[in-house]
């Protein structure tokens, strides 16, 4: 029940009582349930709940700002998003902070302008008019920039979504990327060596074919453990079309270089192997340009993303606002 218990007069006999209070001047309500009873302020009827705080370093989904000890239900003090609880492993890219999206965004795309011009330069250079000097030149020009374009594909994070896909400062997976793309620069470096005109040494001149080969398998062997990220980062995208192709790679370079090693009395087995290689090969262009685009677009769903939320604290503070009057 509930029963309205109000200040009394002092005996006459007894001591002066001190004055109260505004706050000890108000009605006090004695609330019992059968079996506990407390005295709740009038003023104040609802008791505040004590303060929920991260006990984590959580980051921010729109600018990666720390969120460590701040309150669950607050905004961030850097862009003024509401804050969230956690990161789930699950969460597609477009709800990572913007600059995990920026990282891959500029990588994708450089890698898919670099392979597009390769595959050029290897049809160009088939002609027989084409200057051999140029082609190493471009080839040197190329290698170039897919390393720095491997380099902006395989950055390192340290939230749950992108260790738990191989992106970690000491992921070996993406160190061993990074490392063996520097094969193609050998390669690169090796043909400009084998130019007719440098006239270098006999001794040189005899080691080039081999350092050729080693160098063109150690950077085969990187495309092929980028594709394994890069099929994880289409993964992350939910772009289905990009991950099928990423794992044509994967799977149909191998195959591809091991019947290239074999001959079969089978008729057509020799254009298999070779629609095999072209097919596998033109699969990793089409599938940097299909991510290229989803990456791109996570931006765009993250900025919708940010907005629903914006207007979602805007109504959440309005009826909080409207509630305390």
């Amino acid at each position: 029940g509930r029963v309205r218990a109000e200040h009394c007069a002092p005996p006459i006999d007894g001591p002066h009582p001190q004055p109260l209070s505004q706050r000890e001047r108000g009605v006090l309500l004695l609330q019992s349930d059968g079996m506990t009873g407390r005295i709740v302020d009038s003023h104040s009827t609802r008791a505040a709940a004590p303060p929920t705080i991260f006990i984590a370093n959580r980051t921010c989904s729109g600018c990666g700002y720390s969120l460590h000890g701040l309150k669950i239900g607050g905004t961030c003090p850097e862009c003024g998003l509401p804050t969230s609880l956690q990161v789930e492993s699950d969460d597609p890219l477009s709800r990572m902070p913007q600059r995990i999206i920026i990282a891959f965004t500029r990588g994708c795309w450089l890698a898919t302008l670099v392979i597009v011009c390769a595959i050029g330069l290897a049809v160009a250079g088939l002609f027989p008019g084409f200057s051999p000097e140029v082609k190493a030149g471009a080839f040197v020009a190329l290698a170039t920039l897919w390393i720095l374009a491997t380099l902006w594909l395989t950055p390192a994070f340290d939230i749950q979504p992108a260790v738990s896909r191989g992106f970690a400062r000491t992921g070996r997976l993406r160190l061993a990327v990074r490392l063996l793309q520097f094969g193609w620069m050998v390669y690169a470096a090796a043909s400009v060596l084998a130019l007719p005109n440098l006239n270098v040494t006999t001794s040189l001149a005899s080691t080039l074919p081999a350092v050729r080969t080693a160098a063109w398998f150690i950077g085969l062997a990187g495309i092929i453990m980028l594709c394994i990220l890069l099929q994880r980062l289409a993964e992350w995208t939910r772009d289905d079309d990009a991950e099928r192709r990423f794992n044509w790679v994967i799977w149909g370079v191998p195959v591809a270089f091991l019947l290239s090693l074999v001959s079969l009395p089978i008729l057509f087995f020799d254009v298999f192997v070779g629609v095999l290689w072209v097919w596998s090969i033109l699969m990793l262009p089409f599938g940097l340009l299909s991510l290229s685009k989803s990456v791109t677009l996570s931006i765009v769903h993250l900025k919708e993303h940010q907005e629903r939320q914006r207007r979602r604290a805007e109504r959440d503070a309005l009826e909080n606002a409207s509630r305390g009057t």
